[in-house]
């Protein structure tokens, strides 16, 4: 198996521990810390550089079903981290509405679906 398909693999699945550790600790507190922004900021980065990598050495279409799912849930997961720096204050921890909270984890529901798909369609080659 080619190197930068595990490298990719890990770092995605690396992004996916990141992302649930900050958003079940942001749903189950009702509470966005620079804590939580940094640990998904870090998942995100974590991703984009998984995505390279798997990208780099794939056979299949950037339009297929799995990458244009995976388009969509980074763009997503962007505006949440994105939405949560912009409202970062001096406050380590700061309350937020019900719909952001209900978009957040709408988000998180579709990247981990997106990241279900990518199993699934790498368990078909």
């Amino acid at each position: 198996m080619n190197s930068l398909i595990i490298i990719g693999a890990t770092l995605i699945t690396l992004a996916l521990i990141l992302y649930s550790k900050a958003m079940f600790s942001i749903l189950k507190g009702k509470l966005l810390s620079k804590k939580d922004l940094f640990i998904l900021s870090i998942g995100f980065m974590s991703e984009i550089i998984a995505v390279t990598c798997m990208g780099a050495v794939s056979t299949k279409s950037i339009f297929s079903p799995h990458s244009l799912l995976g388009y969509i849930g980074a763009i997503l997961m962007l505006a949440v981290i994105t939405w949560g720096w912009k409202t970062s204050g001096t406050e380590e921890k700061w309350a937020i509405p019900i719909k952001q909270l209900n978009f957040f984890r709408f988000v998180y529901l579709f990247w981990v679906i997106s990241y279900i798909t990518g199993i699934y369609s790498a368990t078909l080659r």
